[in-house]
């Protein structure tokens, strides 16, 4: 149609399902998505990507001066009104979806081995989780034990949520999908001046020095 086409790429999607033991319909799926990235060239008019793992995946791939990373982008004035500290108890918070490359349940086993220091230790999980997850987060178990599950919220309102938080938690595991993303969440943890505990996966450490 002549109307140039500019297209986002936030993971690689093929990716998504490694090792052993899939599914044929999660097969044909891999197979769709390397050839819809083989010919991403011939699709569109520009690539948008976010990390630089796909940036190097992909500028063999496109040709010619039409290729951009461009990485997380925070609208700071959604953060100005936040002052003041969080009242007692401490809480540590995540925010995002409850997929395989959210590590969740690692930060639910590490909250619970927190709070035999830390006892009125809570824990903030909000985001979307699919039903499975979502009746494992509702447990009668984790509810005792000090997990707090807000669900989904709205947009305006997330800045106030996580700044009610002392500490703010990124899990991502150390594999080949969660490299190839980058936790937009973590820009808008780092914009509410809040200590964050991120693992070092992907373009972590293009950003962030330990310790500081």
């Amino acid at each position: 149609l002549g109307v140039p086409l500019i297209v986002e790429m936030t993971e690689q999607d093929s990716a998504r399902y490694e090792g052993k033991g899939l599914t044929w319909s999660q097969k044909l799926l891999r197979k769709l998505h390397r050839w819809h990235e083989k010919n991403l060239n011939w699709l569109c008019d520009h690539l948008v990507v976010i990390s630089h793992k796909l940036y190097d995946y992909y500028k063999h791939r496109i040709l010619g001066d039409r290729l951009s990373l461009v990485p997380i982008i925070v609208d700071f004035a959604r953060f100005r009104h936040l002052n003041g500290k969080p009242s007692l108890p401490m809480r540590v918070g995540y925010i995002g979806s409850f997929g395989a490359k959210d590590g969740v349940p690692g930060i639910i086993e590490a909250f619970q081995q927190a709070r035999a220091s830390f006892p009125d230790l809570r824990l903030r999980l909000i985001g979307h989780a699919d039903e499975a997850a979502s009746e494992q987060l509702h447990h009668a178990a984790y509810q005792a034990s000090g997990v707090e599950f807000i669900g989904q919220v709205f947009y305006r309102n997330i800045p106030d949520y996580l700044y009610s938080c002392d500490l703010l938690v990124v899990n991502r595991p150390d594999t080949a999908y969660a490299n190839y993303g980058f936790p937009t969440k973590l820009g808008e943890y780092l914009a509410t001046g809040r200590p964050a505990l991120v693992t070092n996966v992907g373009d972590v450490k293009q950003y962030l020095t330990n310790d500081k």
